[in-house]
């Protein structure tokens, strides 16, 4: 008897347990909620002591960073234009656009990835990468994807 009321009241538990376990209720947070939070936890402290072997290798780890992560929405040569995602028409900027205000500055780079921004960009820091990725994906678009922007031509003699 006493077997099949400890198996009674453990199914009933069991029962009584189910609902809880379908779905968790949560939700991500809003984009602005988001982006606030991935600004919070951001700070340039983060790279300081990142270090890598060689240029090569960093500029390898960002490309393979860049392929897995930023490809889909800002193509395969940094060109940007016009996403599908869930449904909406997401414009995404070009990374190689002369005009690209973020296109100098590192640290830019490096906090607009970490913490996205509310017109779709993913808060990458705070998601899936880690500063280390971060910094080597920030080096390959500045340096791989936009070494023409970084350079400066030479001025122009004109004689006179």
């Amino acid at each position: 008897m006493r077997t099949r009321w400890l198996a009674v009241v453990a199914l009933a538990s069991a029962s009584a347990a189910l609902p809880a376990c379908e779905a968790p209720g949560y939700e991500p947070p809003e984009a602005e909620r988001r982006i606030e939070l991935a600004d919070s936890l951001y700070s340039p402290a983060l790279f300081d002591t990142i270090q890598w072997p060689s240029e090569e290798q960093r500029a390898t780890a960002g490309n393979l960073v860049y392929a897995d992560f930023c490809r889909r929405c800002h193509g395969p040569v940094g060109e940007g234009g016009v996403v599908e995602v869930a449904g909406q028409q997401i414009p995404v900027p070009s990374l190689v656009a002369a005009e690209w205000r973020l296109a100098a500055d590192t640290e830019a780079v490096r906090q607009r990835i970490f913490t996205g921004h509310v017109g779709g960009m993913p808060s990458w820091g705070i998601s899936r990468l880690t500063p280390r990725e971060i910094d080597a994906v920030a080096f390959y678009v500045q340096e791989l994807l936009r070494p023409e922007m970084l350079e400066a031509p030479p001025p122009v003699d004109w004689g006179g």
